[in-house]
């Protein structure tokens, strides 16, 4: 037979049993690991959804107020169009000439306050 303690073998099969257990315990920690992953990857795409819809929709509440910007920057323009236009052709009596003054200096102003918005918002927006 052969001629090998019997305690040498049973010291080598307990340090290779124990490198096995270690092996495992690796292979399961591996396992949980790769378990919260999935876990986290999965709740991080469902918010990344939800980020992606609330994006969308600031995207359109940005456009809309773009949108409305320009509008009121076009409603201004006409207004002044139509003040010059009264002056030019002097359709208002002299009373009403000062006061039409001051209303197309109101309308300048607004005009100025609608751009600075409306630069404001595209720049900020940018960042």
């Amino acid at each position: 037979m052969n001629n090998i303690p019997v305690y040498v073998v049973d010291i080598d099969l307990k340090r290779k049993d124990e490198e096995l257990l270690q092996i495992e315990k690796l292979i399961e920690e591996k396992q949980q690991l790769l378990l919260e992953n999935y876990k986290n990857m999965y709740i991080n795409s469902q918010q990344n959804a939800v980020l992606e819809n609330i994006k969308e929709d600031y995207e359109k509440y940005y456009n809309y107020i773009i949108e409305e910007k320009n509008e009121q920057l076009k409603a201004f323009y006409i207004l002044n169009t139509y003040v010059e236009n009264l002056e030019k052709y002097k359709k208002y009596s002299k009373h009403n000439a000062e006061d039409m003054r001051h209303q197309q200096m109101n309308i300048i102003n607004e005009i100025n306050i609608i751009k600075k918005n409306l630069h404001d918002i595209i720049s900020n927006n940018k960042k």
